[in-house]
């Protein structure tokens, strides 16, 4: 009588249907069958879907991905040109299921990720215990809390599975955009409005205004006012809004009021003071000729300012940058055929 081994294909393919059948009703019955899991598929090695030739501009959409699920805004225009670059350079995925399979395996790329991981600025957003981090990453990336089995599944994989909290929000926005379910298209269509939507704000935004705590907090705000429904289109009024207030409060940071020295061909000093709104109102006075000039211009994006002097001697235009880390003001003065030369400041504390 011929006995049929314990271990034949049959019986092994029966077994793997009813191990995988009892996991699912297990987390049907903990509400977590409709949440983003990791795939069990096993990680690729060389990185996921590489595009033979990829150019900086193929990195685009995974970049902006990455600063939606890290730190829930939009890239800023000089960050998104780094890092398709350096994703590029790498011989990275194209996709963001690609960077989450390579994350393990791959040094180089596993750096690039943890730059976004390790910041002040996601560590801000996503901190506390494992459920508290990833029930931050859920709202900031999906708008929601996780359902229970999707949290556990998550806090499982960090505190016993050996998943890097680096990984965690590109893991959990990888795994959304694959979710079948209907509350997995769900967010799979929010993610694709922010992503559309940040992508957008970053290809208007100044990249002079957009940097620092408090423009990065507004853009955060605007995205996170996304929903599934969200008309991309409509949209773009919001985007202007929020860069105007971006580009205002930019402004305002330079307020305060300012003394130097001009020299060339002629030489004074000068006393400017600049209001929140960015108006310049103040004087100069020559110590070669001894004539007052009155001072009018307005400060513009990025510290830029235009002034023009004028009085019963003529008038003078000074263009120039102010240094929001040091305080200080630098640029040239011309009065045409009286002359020219430069002219430098500092802000008074």
């Amino acid at each position: 009588m011929h006995i049929r081994n314990s271990t034949s294909p049959s019986r092994f393919v029966f077994l793997t249907w009813c191990w995988s059948l009892l996991l699912a009703l297990m987390l049907s019955a903990c509400g977590g069958g409709s949440d983003p899991v990791a795939s069990s598929a096993p990680r690729l090695l060389s990185g996921g879907t590489v595009k033979a030739g990829a150019a900086p501009a193929d990195y685009a959409t995974v970049v902006q991905q990455l600063y939606v699920a890290y730190f829930g805004r939009p890239a800023d225009p000089g960050g998104l040109a780094n890092f398709e670059a350096q994703l590029q350079a790498a011989g990275a995925a194209t996709d963001v299921q690609g960077l989450d399979s390579a994350y393990s395996s791959n040094a180089t790329l596993r750096a690039l990720v943890d730059t976004f991981g390790v910041s002040k600025e996601s560590q801000s957003l996503y901190s506390g215990d494992s459920t508290a981090f990833v029930k931050a990453i859920y709202n900031n990336v999906l708008g929601r809390d996780p359902l229970q089995g999707g949290l556990d599944y998550w806090v499982n994989a960090i505190d016993h599975g050996g998943l890097q909290r680096g990984n965690v929000a590109l893991s959990i926005m990888a795994a959304a955009l694959t979710n079948a379910t209907a509350q997995g298209q769900a967010d799979a269509a929010l993610i694709g409005k922010k992503i559309a939507i940040a992508g957008n704000f970053t290809a208007v935004v100044p990249a002079s205004t957009y940097r620092g705590q408090g423009p990065a907090s507004m853009a955060r705000t605007m995205l996170g006012s996304v929903k599934a429904d969200t008309d991309v289109a409509a949209f773009q009024g919001t985007i202007g809004f929020t860069i105007a207030a971006i580009n205002q409060a930019n402004v305002a940071t330079f307020a305060g009021v300012y003394t130097g020295t001009y020299s060339g061909d002629d030489q004074g000093t000068f006393s400017v003071a600049v209001g929140p709104t960015g108006i310049v109102t103040g004087d100069s006075k020559s110590t070669t000729y001894g004539y007052t000039l009155t001072i009018l211009g307005q400060l513009v994006f990025g510290g830029n300012f235009s002034m023009k002097a004028s009085g019963n001697a003529g008038s003078a235009t000074y263009n120039g940058t102010i240094d929001p880390a040091t305080g200080s003001l630098s640029g040239s003065w011309d009065a045409g055929t009286a002359g020219k030369g430069t002219f430098t400041g500092y802000k008074v504390y």
